[in-house]
């Protein structure tokens, strides 16, 4: 994910808007949804845990792969992580973890220019 979710992709200006929530409490989730399940997804999502922020599914457009797959992210507590992830398996949804750090993405691309 790190390749796909980039700086010049991600939304981080400190608000409430941002991309990626990370608190003391709250932390963004990412999933990767079959071809074809968006609208389903999105009328489950928020029934899978009573710790899921509302309205917070947001699809991260342009970064569909060639099957068609798309990526979503959702906020919730950390306390309700593992029990979201388990239901998303039961649902055949995929759950990456996956933390954004702008400073990590840097790192990385200045390792692989020193690899080049």
């Amino acid at each position: 994910l790190v390749d796909l979710l980039t700086p010049d992709v991600v939304k981080m200006k400190g608000g409430p808007d941002d991309d990626f929530i990370s608190t003391e409490f709250l932390t963004t989730v990412c999933i990767v949804l079959p071809r074809g399940t968006d609208k389903e997804f999105l009328e489950v999502y928020e029934k899978m845990h009573q710790c899921i922020v509302p309205m917070s599914a947001k699809k991260f457009e342009g970064l569909d792969d060639k099957d068609g797959n798309s990526l979503w992210r959702v906020v919730m507590f950390k306390t309700a992580v593992e029990d979201f992830k388990k239901k998303c398996r039961e649902k055949r949804y995929i759950v990456r973890d996956f933390e954004y750090s702008e400073d990590g993405y840097k790192r990385l691309k200045s390792q692989r220019e020193q690899i080049e």
